[in-house]
């Protein structure tokens, strides 16, 4: 889970960094500021947006109906033990970095709250009246340089009084007919998520000079005089910067917005330049597509080409297990043989068709497998982070593959649980490792009192082996189960997981 949100962070930074850098070629030297601010705002939707949309492909794979063999059913999961009784890989780097980023956006999202809170006293203490046109008007007695939060003007006691007071009106009421608080809470809420990232600070920034752009352009139209509103910003601009979460006069690109008001008014085709965005979509969308393989099993005329592997036990019993050897490759045994078979169940040599399949019997070659949540891949991680190495097993250095088993049921539940060791005898393991000088490498040792308190260590380590196993099986979310022809099936599931001591 963590690592898909941290792939998803790193494909939205990536798609930020690429839509601003076309947008500071294309559009950002553009007198057409209303083109601007709908450009930087489309940018950061589709940047969060687009890698969640993937388009997926279905092809359709044609496949004989299983017949009784003996396939792989899972990669070895490995436990290491790091000496101290933990697992190692159970923190590992994915994590530390998911809870660093984490905690980057809880605190950039305290401070906006904080900001809120700043300003909501600061709004409380001041005079509040309303203006002709019915605009909230708030006069306060800090020096701080005039500006509006949502539909408030806030202006200082000295402003009110100045002569420069009706141009800061319509500077501010510019502000609040263009929504810009909408434009500045966004873009905020989204620069806590992307915190890591500078390209969406210099984002935020830019936003921010488009709306003084957009301020001055209506001040301007109003008939004022140039000159004379640039005076007015370079003497605001010396001022107590207003709150972060608000559209103030005061800017630090005053140089830029003096350069913008006197520039030449751009071409209206100059919006073409916008155009940029589609390949931009249109290649993200590509490179995240998928192909997803549907298998079908074919229909088949003859009786016996429809052989199923089926189960010939009832659900409450557990087949025996032969012993696998530390060097074969885990497999999925079809059928096991055993004395407890009742006739009237079908057997490993009968002919069995999907709609004969009694309600209670477990199929060993489902059609379609079941699938841990997330695939094989999470399941490896889950066994990661929740599996220990028993400390007893460690200190009586035990080691080695344990075969784990279970049933999943139509539901996706886990039952039928059971471990067996996989490996050399443990007797014989334990005995190799004592050095006796009276007698040969390979000769048979006898049953000294040293050597049986070592062979019983090791089984009460092996036994550890397997409860740990069986515990972890037990914490697994449901699966997917498995299927034939189309319907849910118990299937047994059978895979090797592999404690190493380092």
């Amino acid at each position: 889970m963590m690592t898909d949100f941290l792939i998803y962070d790193l494909k939205v930074g990536v798609l930020i960094a690429v839509c601003y850098l076309f947008f500071r070629l294309l559009i950002e030297r553009e007198t057409l500021h209303r083109l601007s601010r709908v450009v930087l705002l489309a940018s950061l939707v589709l940047s969060f947006v687009l890698p969640l949309c993937i388009i997926t492909f279905h092809q359709t794979v044609w496949i004989k109906a299983p017949k009784m063999t003996t396939e792989a059913v899972a990669t070895p999961a490995v436990v290491a033990y790091d000496g101290i009784g933990e697992v190692v890989g159970s923190v590992n780097l994915v994590d530390i970095i998911g809870v660093v980023l984490l905690a980057g956006i809880l605190i950039r999202l305290i401070v906006l709250a904080l900001s809120y809170l700043k300003l909501h006293r600061l709004l409380s203490a001041g005079d509040r009246r309303l203006l002709d046109d019915g605009t909230p008007l708030c006069i306060i007695d800090a020096p701080i340089a005039p500006f509006s939060w949502w539909d408030t003007i806030v202006v200082n006691r000295d402003d009110y009084h100045s002569s420069d007071y009706p141009t800061l009106l319509i500077h501010e009421r510019s502000h609040i007919r263009l929504h810009h608080s909408w434009d500045v809470v966004f873009v905020e809420v989204l620069t806590a998520l992307q915190w890591f990232n500078p390209v969406v600070w210099l984002l935020s920034r830019d936003l921010r000079t488009i709306h003084e752009y957009e301020a001055d352009e209506a001040v301007l139209s109003q008939g004022v005089s140039m000159a004379q509103y640039v005076s007015l910003l370079a003497c605001k601009a010396t001022g107590m910067r207003p709150q972060a979460l608000v559209n103030g006069i005061n800017n630090r690109n005053l140089k830029k917005r003096i350069h913008m008001m006197t520039k030449r008014k751009s071409s209206r085709c100059a919006w073409l330049k916008a155009l940029y965005i589609i390949p931009i979509a249109a290649l993200s969308l590509a490179m995240t597509a998928k192909t997803v393989t549907d298998y079908r099993t074919l229909p088949v005329s003859d009786e016996a080409d429809r052989t199923l592997p089926v189960s010939a036990l009832e659900a409450d019993s557990t087949p025996p297990v032969s012993a696998v050897k530390a060097s074969e490759k885990p497999i999925v045994e079809s059928c096991i043989e055993s004395p407890e078979v009742k006739p009237a169940l079908p057997t490993r040599t009968q002919v069995v068709s999907a709609q004969r399949i009694p309600e209670d019997s477990i199929v060993e070659s489902p059609s379609v497998k079941p699938v841990y949540p997330g695939g094989e891949a999470e399941m490896l991680r889950f066994w990661g982070r929740n599996a220990k190495y028993p400390v007893k097993a460690a200190e009586y250095g035990v080691y080695g593959c344990i075969i784990v088993q279970f049933v999943v049921e139509k539901d996706g539940s886990i039952t039928h649980i059971t471990t067996e060791k996989s490996g050399t005898d443990v007797g014989k393991m334990v005995v190799s490792s004592i050095k006796r000088p009276d007698r040969g490498e390979n000769e048979d040792l006898p049953d000294t009192d040293e050597e049986k308190k070592l062979i019983e260590a090791q089984k009460e380590g092996w036994k550890a082996l397997m409860d740990e196993s069986c515990r972890v099986v037990k914490l697994m979310p449901k699966w997917a189960p498995g299927k034939l022809d189309g319907k849910a099936v118990r299937t047994r599931v059978r895979f090797p997981l592999t404690f190493k001591l380092q």
